[in-house]
């Protein structure tokens, strides 16, 4: 009998041991909810900011794509040598006006990015 309560007594108390590990575990952060920032940006006519990145900064056509989301142009300028980036967007009902996204320093382009265009320009693949 006491041998019977040792073991159900040593039972009790590796499940409580291990109960209250369980309550120890960290639980999962929610994810905040996504906001929206309203963030002003400056507006030009798209030949003259293209001619101003040019010129001022030596800033050269990098990257342009169609912003699936809101159907929007997107273009990204840079200077590797300066480290320099400008993103603007432009409505593609109304090229004409681009608006300024941001502007970078430090700017690089990565390994991964330039393997690629090695590679394609190798194998004859227009880039």
């Amino acid at each position: 009998m006491i041998r019977a309560i040792t073991i159900i007594s040593t039972l009790i108390f590796f499940a409580t041991s291990a109960l209250a590990q369980e309550d120890q575990t960290p639980s999962p952060q929610p994810v905040p909810p996504s906001m929206e920032l309203m963030k002003p940006v400056q507006c030009y006519p798209t030949s003259l900011l293209e001619q101003n990145l040019m010129e001022k900064y030596l800033e050269v056509p990098f990257i342009k794509f169609v912003d699936g989301r809101f159907n929007t142009i997107i273009s990204i300028t840079i200077n590797p040598d300066k480290g320099t980036l400008t993103i603007y967007e432009s409505h593609q009902a109304d090229p004409d006006l681009s608006c300024v996204l941001a502007e970078g320093v430090q700017a690089r382009i990565l390994t991964p990015v330039l393997e690629f265009i090695m590679k394609s320009l190798n194998k004859g693949i227009p880039t």
